[in-house]
């Protein structure tokens, strides 16, 4: 027997395809939401926020130099401050003098030495007579206006002053003494006092002038 193969074949159906299309994509956002990897990123300052920071920092530097110009304007009107009296008083008096000068005798008031005998001191002199408390090493005191002792020196070296006289029988010239000046000096005199009184011993005293203390101070006794 023959076997036949029967083939069916099925209805063949045609379809038709349809094309979808496909919808827009959404706008991006302003801000694109945060990753794990990207912290959020603080939105961007408003123009008008922008605008009132900076109106601020104006007005701010305005004030500023505003104020700093008023302190110098003010402090360049108000008159330098001036020392109190008495703190200039106190100034005046830690200035101290150092006054200098001399004391001379008259002919007839000293006795001198040509000074070429032991020692070889050299010419000097000294008060006699009723001056015999003159000499070197005698104390000179300085008082102000109310009389109170303000500083003490002492007499220094004696000096005779000489002239010619002629010579001796050897034709050595020979010299007379026509005064005797001694010096001193007084330290620590304080300044401050319209007028000083100088005053050797117990001969007196001698009004100066604090301006003449820098000059060399002269008295005369005999």
């Amino acid at each position: 027997m023959r076997n036949v193969a029967r083939h069916t074949s099925s209805p063949c159906t045609s379809s038709r395809y349809v094309s979808t299309p496909k919808p827009p994509d959404p706008p991006p956002a302003a801000h694109p939401p945060p990753t794990d990897d990207q912290p959020p990123q603080p939105a961007p300052p408003s123009r008008k926020r922008i605008i009132w920071i900076l109106a601020g920092v104006a007005a701010l530097a305005a004030v500023i130099v505003a104020t700093v110009i008023g302190t110098v304007l003010v402090t360049k009107d108000e008159p330098a401050a001036q020392p109190s009296p008495s703190a200039a008083s106190a100034a005046q008096t830690a200035r101290k003098h150092t006054v200098r000068g001399n004391i001379t005798l008259g002919l007839g008031d000293f006795l001198w030495s040509d000074g070429t005998g032991e020692g070889n001191v050299g010419p000097n002199c000294a008060g006699d007579g009723g001056f015999n408390d003159i000499t070197t090493g005698a104390t000179i005191t300085v008082t102000d206006a109310t009389g109170t002792v303000v500083a003490v020196g002492e007499l220094g070296s004696s000096f005779p002053e000489l002239v010619e006289d002629g010579t001796d029988a050897d034709g050595q010239t020979v010299y007379r003494a026509t005064s005797c000046r001694i010096s001193f000096t007084i330290p620590g005199v304080p300044a401050g006092h319209r007028f000083y009184g100088v005053e050797v011993t117990h001969r007196g005293k001698i009004q100066v002038p604090e301006g003449e203390l820098s000059e060399s101070v002269e008295l005369t006794l005999g």
